[in-house]
């Protein structure tokens, strides 16, 4: 069962359709949240974010839509001696 912020209406996550893809988009449940994308803070309660399953990288609607998250590449892991 997923928790949503105090004091909101809206659903804690929601499904949308870009190029016919479905997207899964999840409430920002937390105040220090930023998107991989663009950089913009995610508000509270009020903003959707996408998170890519491999990197786990999170990005705000517009990016999700806009191409932003298909053309990112996830970060490889460094390492370190």
């Amino acid at each position: 069962m997923s928790t949503k912020p105090e004091g909101t209406n809206l659903p804690s996550s929601k499904t949308v359709h870009e190029n016919g893809v479905a997207m899964t988009l999840y409430l920002a449940d937390s105040p220090m949240l930023a998107c991989a994308g663009c950089g913009q803070d995610l508000k509270e309660g009020q903003d959707y974010y996408g998170v890519c399953s491999d990197c786990g990288g999170m990005f705000c609607e517009s990016c999700m839509k806009d191409g932003t998250f298909d053309d990112h590449a996830c970060e490889e892991d460094e390492e370190y001696e």
